[in-house]
C-alpha cells in the first residue's frame, strides 16, 4: 500500500497544437530531453507520451505543476515554431487522471489506425521507460487492462494485430507484469477509503 501514497498527488496535463494539425509537439529526441528535465525537476514519477493529437504529461507532485511544465515546454520547442502554436488543453488531478487515461484509450479505439499507432507508441514507451516507478506501474496497468478489455469484450478493429505486436514487441518484464492486474483497482479503492 506504500506505493499509493504518492498517487494522492497524481496529475496530468495535455498539450495540443492549435487548430487541427496532426503534428508532434516535440521531436522524439526533444521529448526525451523534456522528460529528463521534468524528472530532474519533479522526481522519477513523470511519464510523457506524444501522438499526432498532442502530448500528455503524467506526474506526481505536492501541488499542480502545469504552469511550470507549460513554461518550460518552450525550451524544448524548435526556434522556428511560433510561440503560440501550442495550447494547454486539459489538466486533471487525483482519480480524474486515471479516468482521463482510460477515456483516452477508449476514445482512440474508435479510430482504428490512430489506435493502432498509439498502442505501438505506448508499448515502445513502456519498453523504454520500464514499469519500475509507481506511476509507470499504474499507467501500464491501466493501459493493459483497457487493451485486454477492448480486445476481448469490444473486439476493436486490429485486436489481433495489437495482440501480435504485444507478443512480439513487449519486453519480457512487461509480459511478466501483465499477470499483476490489481494496482489501479487498489489505488482507486484506497482513495475511496480515505
Amino acid at each position: 500500500m506504500s506505493d499509493f501514497k504518492e498517487f494522492e498527488n497524481l496529475y496530468s496535463v495535455r498539450f495540443r497544437n492549435k487548430g487541427y494539425k496532426r503534428k508532434r509537439l516535440l521531436a522524439p529526441d526533444r521529448e526525451f530531453e523534456f522528460l529528463n528535465f521534468l524528472m530532474r525537476a519533479l522526481g522519477e514519477n513523470v511519464f510523457v507520451i506524444s501522438t499526432g493529437l498532442g502530448m500528455d504529461v503524467y506526474y506526481t507532485s505536492s501541488h499542480d505543476q502545469s504552469v511550470f511544465i507549460e513554461k518550460n515546454l518552450w525550451i524544448f520547442r524548435p526556434e522556428t515554431e511560433e510561440s503560440d502554436a501550442i495550447a494547454l488543453a486539459e489538466v486533471h488531478s487525483g482519480n480524474d487522471v486515471i479516468l482521463y487515461f482510460n477515456t483516452v484509450v477508449q476514445s482512440l479505439s474508435g479510430h482504428p489506425q490512430l489506435f493502432l499507432s498509439c498502442c505501438k507508441k505506448l508499448i515502445s514507451k513502456f519498453n523504454t521507460t520500464g514499469v519500475e516507478t509507481p506511476l509507470n506501474k499504474l499507467l501500464y496497468n491501466c493501459f493493459d487492462e483497457q487493451l485486454n478489455r477492448l480486445s476481448i469484450k469490444d473486439n476493436v478493429p486490429f485486436a489481433l494485430k495489437i495482440a501480435q505486436i504485444r507478443s512480439k514487441n513487449e519486453h519480457p518484464f512487461l509480459k511478466s507484469y501483465n499477470t499483476v492486474r490489481h494496482l489501479a483497482e487498489e489505488y482507486l479503492a484506497a482513495d475511496h477509503i480515505n
